[in-house]
């Protein structure tokens, strides 16, 4: 009798996690959902909605960077750079080093002021003149609420997808927001590549 007990133990030991860990891989779904920041807003104000779904805000293709068909990561990079921007400008080249995994990732550090000494510190990524108060309505940094994942509007990144979507904010000074920050952009990129198949 006890022998029938400890095999009836040891088959549901080993049946029942093997009858789950099927289920989960072939009839469950793992995903992650990177969302829209933003809603689109009519010249009345009011939100623009088509067929009963809100339209999200693009960022306009015309302020020069070429958003199109990259993922890009921005940030605002200010002349004088204190102990958090030397954190972030670490971190960016965290990011920069993924691609060579992800194509089309780009880098742009915004700026009121581009010297030689700025574009020197970038190296590798573009750093492009823009009035701070354009860049504020463009990439709305003020329009999101400060908490310790967004950081101050001088520490954010923003996360934009190739067809011009913000996706993102995110605190550069901190080392688990630039994690997030890495995994979003390969979860976009993979989601791509599935798109295409």
């Amino acid at each position: 009798m006890k022998k029938y007990i400890k095999a009836g133990l040891l088959i549901v030991t080993l049946v029942i996690p093997a009858l789950i860990f099927t289920f989960l891989r072939f009839f469950a779904t793992n995903h992650y959902n990177v969302p829209f920041f933003h809603a689109e807003i009519n010249q009345g104000g009011v939100v623009k909605i088509i067929q009963r779904d809100t339209v999200d805000y693009k960022v306009p293709d015309s302020v020069g960077i070429g958003l199109r068909g990259k993922l890009s990561v921005i940030n605002y990079q200010t002349v004088l750079c204190n102990d958090s921007c030397m954190v972030m400008r670490d971190n960016l080249r965290r990011i920069y080093a993924l691609r060579e995994s992800i194509s089309g990732l780009q880098i742009v550090s915004l700026t009121d002021v581009v010297d030689t000494a700025t574009q020197n510190k970038a190296d590798m990524w573009s750093v492009v003149k823009m009035d701070r108060g354009l860049s504020d309505r463009m990439f709305k940094w003020n329009e999101v609420p400060l908490s310790k994942k967004t950081g101050l509007p001088e520490n954010r990144w923003i996360l934009i997808d190739r067809a011009g979507y913000i996706r993102g904010y995110y605190n550069g000074a901190d080392t688990e927001e630039t994690n997030r920050l890495m995994a979003e952009l390969k979860i976009l990129s993979f989601e791509e590549k599935n798109l295409k198949k």
